[in-house]
């Protein structure tokens, strides 16, 4: 099934929980093994950024790799046929830029601890830095044919440089002439760009501003999925490449079956697209602050034995054979339950402070509004 796809990988949130190089390097190999050829390292969003840049290093986050770091995973990576692509937060979750001092007045978004925010699209400034952060990415991931430039879940409008622009131009074609804007970036460096698909499932008229040399990372996580979820992009002339979640704010301590609902959903979709149009799969894996310590591994093995045909059950069975040297149904058979018994939510209320409070924090959830933090 795998050789429908050119690209078979996963997203890693290196942002969020910043590992040391030793865990990056365990993890290019495994996916090596398990048959993975790519890897999408989301190292920007709102809490960070996770590579040291030169041309601006006040962006770097406290154990943020180098760029020798991660040159030295690209070669390792390289070795074992396994492609790393870079990801750079472009428009929305940009918090990593717009919170740093000599960077605030590129801040677009609504302001406040919570919700969704921006940068200020074709600002002058906003373009030229990232032009320099593609630059550079483009050294660092040489062999990488792409740098994925993210512009998902952006709230711009609110700073007085977007409102002019506003005040002349509709939302849908600033989005559209800035995304555009950013892609003739990425292509300087000699890179072809991928955006995350939400804005275009959105709002179509977004798509008369980006060519369909652009690639769309189609991302839903929560099943069912909706009628024209994959199919949308594709008939507005796009290549597309599948983004399920493996993990994300909704799932918490293991990869819940519903996961792998998407995933089949997803594989049956990309699936009917004509061959040129069907990249492939990159399945994500969002906030490793929020799963127990090892899920990953299981869920990223299942992943690929599922893109290569097999049933989960197997999956897992063969998985800890590889993995651990165990071979037993009833292992499989019981993280299998622990799976389907596995919480979700959207958000925490609260903060624990010892076990009994976290017992309490995963299990009797209470939707809150955000609205209402102080």
């Amino acid at each position: 099934m795998s050789k429908m796809f050119p690209i078979n990988g996963v997203m890693i949130d290196m942002v969020r929980l910043t590992e040391r190089l030793e865990y990056y390097q365990r993890l290019i190999d495994q996916c090596a093994g398990w048959g993975l050829n790519t890897i999408l390292l989301h190292f920007t969003d709102d809490q960070g950024c996770a590579m040291k840049f030169e041309s601006h290093p006040k962006l770097a986050s406290r154990y943020a790799l180098s760029k020798k770091q991660m040159a030295e995973l690209v070669a390792r990576a390289d070795r074992r046929g396994v492609t790393l692509i870079p990801e750079i937060e472009s428009f929305g979750h940009t918090s990593y830029i717009t919170e740093r001092a000599g960077y605030r007045h590129l801040a677009d978004g609504p302001g406040g601890r919570f919700g969704f925010t921006a940068i200020c699209p074709l600002h002058r400034e906003t373009l030229a830095l990232f032009g320099d952060l593609y630059r550079e990415a483009a050294e660092v991931f040489a062999t990488s044919p792409y740098i994925h430039i993210g512009c998902d879940e952006v709230n711009f409008g609110h700073s007085a440089h977007s409102r002019k622009l506003l005040d002349r131009t509709p939302k849908h074609a600033v989005f559209g002439q800035y995304v555009a804007a950013l892609v003739k970036l990425v292509r300087k460096t000699g890179k072809e760009a991928i955006i995350w698909g939400d804005h275009l499932l959105h709002d179509e008229r977004i798509a008369e501003y980006i060519d369909r040399k652009v690639i769309v990372h189609d991302w839903r996580y929560d099943p069912p999925l909706p009628p024209g979820q994959v199919t949308a992009v594709a008939k507005m002339g796009y290549r597309v490449i599948g983004g399920p979640g493996l993990m994300w704010y909704n799932y918490r301590l293991r990869c819940p079956t519903a996961a792998w609902e998407v995933l089949d959903e997803y594989i049956k979709r990309l699936g009917r697209l004509a061959a040129d149009q069907r990249l492939g799969m990159i399945n994500t894996v969002w906030v490793p602050t929020r799963y127990t310590s090892g899920a990953m591994w299981p869920a990223l093995a299942v992943h690929a034995k599922r893109m290569a045909g097999k049933m989960r059950g197997k999956a897992l069975r063969e998985f800890f054979a590889e993995f651990w040297g165990v071979r037993s149904a009833e292992l499989a058979e019981a993280v299998d339950r622990a799976d389907r018994l596995a919480p979700s939510c959207s958000f925490m209320k609260l903060l624990w402070t010892n076990p009994s409070e976290l017992a309490e924090a995963i299990w009797n959830f209470e939707p809150y509004s955000r609205q209402a933090e102080p």
